[in-house]
């Protein structure tokens, strides 16, 4: 008997997952203040959003039941079950349905739109993004050497 090898795939989420989960986050009172999401990652500890993402992301390549995945979000987000399923309902219709799986086979090689099609979707992070303030810049730069143009003020 020959045993069929295990296919591989690469799932490709959509563009604007990372807004999704923020807006969802929102929605539902999970927010996290950028002081807290920076401490979490000085402790080097899963935030809310990157907690959202990997649940998106389990269920993207397994394949589980919506049962499963609005039960893993309860658990791992400490939320009430009602809560869990309309996140979860909420995560399967803005990305989970538009998301792609593209199957790697090793015999040919990948297509330049496929590879086109994975380099975005690694470029597209699925974690939220962390507003940061900038710091302010200085209204004068003082310039690095002496303005040989500008005359002298006596």
């Amino acid at each position: 008997m020959s045993s069929n090898p295990e296919k591989k795939y690469e799932i490709l989420y959509p563009e604007d997952s990372s807004e999704i989960i923020g807006e969802l986050m929102k929605k539902y009172g999970l927010e996290e203040t950028v002081e807290n999401i920076l401490e979490k990652t000085d402790r080097r500890e899963i935030t809310i959003g990157e907690i959202i993402a990997g649940n998106v992301a389990e269920a993207a390549q397994k394949k589980m039941s919506f049962e499963d995945f609005a039960s893993n979000l309860k658990k791992d987000l400490n939320i009430s079950k009602a809560t869990a399923e309309k996140l979860a309902e909420d995560l399967e219709q803005e990305i989970l349905v538009k998301t792609e799986k593209i199957e790697i086979k090793e015999e040919r090689p990948i297509t330049p739109e496929e590879k086109e099609k994975i380099r975005l979707s690694k470029k597209t992070k699925i974690r939220p993004e962390i507003p940061i303030e900038k710091p302010m810049e200085e209204t004068e730069k003082k310039p690095s050497k002496k303005d040989v143009y500008r005359e002298p003020i006596e």
